[in-house]
């Protein structure tokens, strides 16, 4: 008998207490699951224009986007307006989540000016950039 850290006894050819199994070279090695080393895509707080309307009980549509070389892009529904984290302008803030082209998307407003989070290098939900 062989005394192992904290396993208890075991029988003396028996490593690790799998009953004397020693995995073999000929026989295949079970499949493990590899993640995509692609790089995940960091994202920027970049500010834009935005055309809304504020009702009488203060309640803000926002309407279209504006970005910073003059494209608009018409919002052609909104579907939620939450207090969320954004992880671009490290606070929460005032979340819509919007649609851009069928493309769902998130439009953010802090205090007097609205920001989406932007892939730096790359293109977001309704050809946002």
């Amino acid at each position: 008998m062989v005394r192992s850290g904290g396993m208890g006894v075991l029988p003396r050819g028996e490593p690790f207490g799998r009953g004397g199994l020693e995995p073999s070279l000929s026989e295949p090695m079970p499949q493990r699951r590899v993640w995509s080393s692609a790089p995940i895509p960091t994202r920027e707080k970049r500010y834009v224009e935005v055309v809304a309307v504020t009702d009488r009980e203060g309640k803000v549509t926002p309407l279209r986007i504006v970005w910073q070389d003059g494209r608009v892009f018409d919002i052609t529904d909104v579907t939620a307006c939450d207090r969320a984290y954004s992880k671009a302008a490290h606070q929460y803030v005032t979340r819509y989540t919007i649609r851009v082209r069928d493309h769902p998307t998130y439009l953010f407003y802090e205090g007097p000016r609205w920001f989406v989070e932007a892939k730096i290098g790359g293109r977001i939900a309704g050809g946002l950039r």
